[in-house]
């Protein structure tokens, strides 16, 4: 099953790959866009609580883009999911480095293995 959000400024995709959801996120998440990511994520969530992020094609996050994630990693754990990251490259990955986010999520270097993690 696939799905998709488009908006002006990110797309968003939910495929299942060997009985993982991924989410494919590209362009830019910020507060303009958060609640729809978060919206798009908790539906999906429903679906499979395997989830893996595709960041690798997210050209810019700002800190409530950071905080939307991590308000879906809380939500995953306390309903019994799992949310892994991939792709976190860039201007993301300073994000992530300078605010020590990546000591919280499980981050892969791309999505081939993040679903490989999953196994």
């Amino acid at each position: 099953m696939n799905t998709m959000y488009k908006g002006q400024k990110m797309k968003l995709v939910f495929e299942e790959n060997c009985g993982v959801g991924c989410i494919l996120l590209s362009g830019r998440i910020d507060a303009s866009n958060y609640k729809e990511f978060e919206t798009f994520y908790n539906n999906h969530f429903k679906i499979n609580k395997r989830i893996l992020i595709d960041l690798k094609d997210v050209s810019f996050m700002d800190s409530t883009g950071l905080g939307s994630l991590v308000s879906c990693l809380k939500y995953s754990k306390e309903h019994s999911g799992i949310l892994k990251l991939s792709g976190v490259e860039n201007k993301v990955k300073v994000v992530f480095s300078i605010t020590k986010a990546n000591k919280i999520f499980e981050i892969f270097q791309d999505k081939e293995s993040g679903i490989d993690s999953f196994r």
